[in-house]
């Protein structure tokens, strides 16, 4: 069932709990997630904790049809990230925002991607959170 907003239709979120749901996202998101540190020269051992992975563990090792539930939603909080960086910065800041130490009280001086990677869930929402605010110019 859909719901609707302002006359607009949205389509259900996918129910990641459900094992063939999270195979069938698993493969796209997890190119995605690649696709992402690429864009922000993230090496393996700066995104092992974006996505819980163990020590020596690289997300090239990840059968992506396993993904777990909260995998997929740090998938899903880094893509939007990336896409308030790029409608927000709209230039090549957008690539090494995350990476510059930062002054908002929320990072205490450390980068995006530092905080992100100490936290949790949470954390990436956070500054998911920071940056749509920043788009809808709040």
């Amino acid at each position: 069932m859909s719901d609707v907003v302002s006359g607009a239709h949205l389509p259900t979120p996918p129910d990641l709990g459900n094992e063939a749901e999270r195979r069938r996202l698993g493969p796209s998101s997890l190119r995605l997630f690649c696709r992402i540190m690429e864009a922000w020269k993230v090496s393996d051992d700066e995104a092992r904790p974006l996505l819980t992975l163990a020590p020596g563990k690289n997300p090239d090792d990840l059968d992506p049809a396993m993904l777990s539930e909260e995998q997929l939603l740090r998938i899903s909080c880094l893509t939007g990230i990336y896409k308030a960086l790029r409608i927000y910065l709209q230039n090549e800041l957008a690539g090494r925002w995350i990476r510059l130490a930062n002054s908002n009280a929320m990072f205490g001086g450390r980068s995006p991607l530092e905080y992100m990677a100490a936290g949790g869930l949470q954390e990436l929402r956070n500054v998911r959170n920071l940056l749509d605010a920043w788009c809808q110019g709040n």
